[in-house]
């Protein structure tokens, strides 16, 4: 005998229904769980990291900043946004920068035939110049020291003719031992210069052709008030 179990067509869409249902809820649910997987991650990083990390910031400026503020010359202290805040600060800058190899210019101006210039040292702050070489002949190196006693510059067009050398010394002239025969350039007497020159020489930027060397004879001889030229 054969028997047929049929469910009746409302049983099977009942079951269908219940299959859907399971798996709405399975999407439901696992939807939620990742939202809030979402939420809980996010909190973290906002109320906890977040407030963390700008505690630990706040903490580092603080401790940088008293750094700053303990020392003494702060208020010295300058940046190059503070500069750009000024329209004309960074070209006054530019115009007081110093300008070493001007002193190349202005000896090239005093330097007499016969005169050799080996090493240069030049400060700054206080103009304060020596320089050392060798000379020909005590002849030459009396002409060249006279050249720096008399040479002058005119700081501005309107101004009157300075001396460019204050204070000028010189020292040395001691010849080296001849050999025999024709003199070499080792046989050469060697001196040494002290002097100051005025500082703003190198901040203007003063023009070479401003300085006057004098064009007569100036050895001992000739001048109207004979000096202590030469100090061994």
């Amino acid at each position: 005998m054969i028997q047929l179990n049929l469910l009746p067509e409302l049983k099977t869409k009942y079951i269908k229904t219940k299959r859907s249902e399971r798996a709405i809820l399975f999407v439901t649910i696992t939807t939620s769980l990742i939202a809030l997987t979402i939420l809980i991650v996010t909190y973290l990083a906002v109320d906890v990291y977040q407030k963390n990390h700008l505690a630990n910031i706040s903490n580092q400026i603080k401790t940088d900043s008293a750094k700053i503020t303990s020392n003494a010359d702060v208020n010295k202290m300058i940046t190059i946004q503070n500069r750009l805040d000024a329209t004309t600060a960074l070209p006054n800058l530019y115009k007081a920068r110093i300008s070493p190899t001007l002193i190349f210019d202005y000896l090239k101006k005093v330097v007499t035939p016969g005169i050799t210039i080996s090493t240069i040292t030049i400060d700054y702050k206080t103009g304060v110049l020596g320089f050392s070489g060798k000379a020909n002949s005590l002849l030459e190196g009396n002409v060249f020291y006279n050249t720096l006693l008399y040479a002058k510059y005119s700081p501005t067009a309107a101004s009157q003719p300075t001396l460019l050398f204050q204070g000028t010394q010189m020292t040395g002239l001691n010849a080296a031992p001849a050999d025999t025969g024709n003199a070499k350039t080792q046989d050469k007497i060697s001196y040494s210069v002290t002097t100051r020159i005025p500082i703003n020489l190198f901040i203007n930027n003063v023009d070479p052709s401003t300085i006057s060397v004098p064009q007569k004879d100036v050895t001992r001889s000739t001048l109207d008030q004979p000096t202590d030229i030469f100090k061994k």
